[in-house]
């Protein structure tokens, strides 16, 4: 028979696991950044179509006068298609009397200058068209337009502190992102509205103390397959001076 306080053991054991049983699992916090960032991607992206679903993006590129002088064209037309979840790549525009086409899956890139993929050392270099130089170009595109969700990627790091701040006359909360170093070297602020937590401007550093880099200025929404939906118009300025340096316009998701 048990004693008085082998009986008392017993009830406690009992107690202490009838408590277990009824208390809910303890959800890992996460810090200030993690929650607006979710929520930035829950406004943008509820369905998760950025990485699952084939997108088709119709861009409109407008350069400034300096830029066109530089270039040799004052705007193009790009059609991006892009399919995550297959990691594919299709990229194609008219840049003067250039039609440039680049296309693949990962890493495995050709690109097609006027319809051939015989092109020249001297073609290559005019247009940035070196072979290994080509995943660059997805990883630019696909990095400039799947803002917020790619912040989602591997090598990525939120600063935990959420900034009150104000960005081109307005009230913005700020998230600061940085990179390992194989990934880049870039210091990124993004801009979130308080309200709606839609993203309204971002602005990168290469050496923040100068400042170098460039800030980008969202206007206007457009809405794709699976409510997708992102910022229409990104002006792009020098963050130095303010000098305008392009646009580009979203025309349509399809």
């Amino acid at each position: 028979m048990m004693n008085q306080r082998s009986r008392q053991l017993v009830l406690f054991l009992a107690v202490t696991g009838l408590l277990a049983a009824l208390t809910p699992a303890c959800k890992p916090k996460i810090s200030e950044a993690e929650a607006l960032l979710q929520q930035s991607i829950d406004y943008h992206d509820p369905e998760g179509a950025w990485s699952s679903k084939p997108i088709e993006l119709t861009v409109m590129v407008r350069l400034s006068e300096r830029l066109a002088a530089d270039r040799g064209y004052e705007s193009r037309t790009d059609r991006i298609n892009f399919d995550n979840g297959n990691d594919t790549f299709r990229y194609q525009s008219v840049k003067g009397d250039a039609r440039i086409e680049i296309i693949g899956e990962g890493d495995e890139l050709l690109a097609l200058l006027n319809g051939s993929s015989e092109i020249s050392d001297e073609d290559r270099a005019t247009h940035s068209l070196a072979a290994n130089g080509l995943p660059r170009w997805r990883d630019y595109f696909s990095y400039m337009f799947g803002m917020p969700m790619k912040l989602r990627d591997p090598g990525t790091y939120l600063d935990p502190t959420v900034k009150r701040m104000t960005f081109e006359d307005r009230g913005v909360l700020a998230l600061r992102v940085t990179y390992d170093e194989e990934v880049g070297s870039d210091v990124w602020d993004f801009f979130m509205d308080p309200d709606t937590k839609a993203l309204v401007g971002c602005r990168f550093f290469h050496d923040e103390s100068i400042p170098d880099g460039e800030f980008l200025l969202f206007d206007g929404e457009v809405e794709g397959p699976h409510g997708l939906l992102l910022p229409r118009n990104r002006y792009w300025r020098m963050n130095v001076d303010g000098e305008y340096i392009a646009l580009d316009e979203i025309l349509s998701i399809d």
